[in-house]
């Protein structure tokens, strides 16, 4: 079966940010997300999970550890099991992104 945005479920986040659950398995999460210019998500932490996030359209601001990296689009980065993280779109073009979660489990999310 194809998968796509088209047939995928979706859920927002934030403030009008969105997200398409690509691949869902006991250990893996794919998603496809969207934030439109001038949001943010919460920083956090996963207890569990690691992350790879890929840029396909647009420029991200990530703050990983202490320090802010710039993503480009083609552009990626692992994000290490317990490091604290967040994503933020401060530029005037929506951001779309992949994001792959490895180890995922339901409520491994912890904001603070």
């Amino acid at each position: 079966m194809t998968i796509s945005k088209d047939n995928a479920p979706f859920h927002t986040w934030g403030d009008n940010c969105g997200a398409w659950t690509l691949v869902q398995s006991e250990s893996t999460l794919v998603k496809e997300e969207r934030m439109p210019p001038a949001t943010s998500e919460r920083l956090h932490y996963h207890v569990k999970t690691e992350q790879f996030f890929y840029i396909l359209e647009g420029r991200a601001s990530f703050f990983l550890e202490d320090r802010e990296i710039l993503l480009l689009q083609g552009d990626g980065i692992k994000v290490p099991l317990g490091q604290p993280h967040k994503i933020v779109n401060r530029s005037l073009e929506e951001l779309r992104f992949l994001v792959v979660s490895f180890h995922w489990e339901e409520g491994d999310r912890v904001d603070m």
